[in-house]
C-alpha cells in the first residue's frame, strides 16, 4: 500500500476522534434549550435535504430507495411531532414578516355604533 493513503487514512481518523471529542464537549457544556433548538433545525436540513435525493431516486427509478426515504421523510416529523418540527422555520418567517398595525385586543369583535 502507498504512504500516501496510510498518511491520510490515520489524519482522517484523527479528524474524526477530534470531531467526536468536539462534539461530545458541546454536549456536556451546553444549555438544553440551545441543544433542542440545533436539533430541530439539523432535522428540519436533514428532511429538506432528502428533497433533492427523493426527486433523484424517483428519475433514476430507484423505487426502493425512494420509499425508504419518503418514510423517514413522514417519520421524523411525526415522532417529533409537525409544530416542533417547523418552528425554526416559522420563526425565521416572522423575523423577515414586517409588522402590521397594531391591534387592541379590547376591540376584536365589537363593531363601534354611528
Amino acid at each position: 500500500m502507498d504512504y500516501a493513503v496510510v498518511i491520510s487514512a490515520i489524519v482522517l481518523g484523527l479528524s474524526v476522534l477530534a470531531t467526536i471529542a468536539k462534539f461530545l464537549d458541546w454536549f456536556v457544556h451546553s444549555d438544553p434549550k440551545t441543544m433542542v433548538r440545533t436539533t430541530r433545525w439539523m432535522l428540519l436540513l436533514l428532511v429538506l435535504a432528502c428533497i433533492p435525493l427523493l426527486v433523484l431516486t424517483i428519475a433514476n427509478q430507484q423505487w426502493p430507495a425512494a420509499m425508504l426515504i419518503g418514510a423517514g421523510m413522514l417519520i421524523v416529523p411525526t415522532l417529533l411531532k409537525w409544530r416542533a418540527m417547523f418552528a425554526p422555520l416559522r420563526a425565521a418567517f416572522d423575523y423577515f414578516r414586517p409588522e402590521g398595525p397594531a391591534v387592541r385586543h379590547g376591540d376584536l369583535g365589537r363593531r363601534s355604533s354611528p
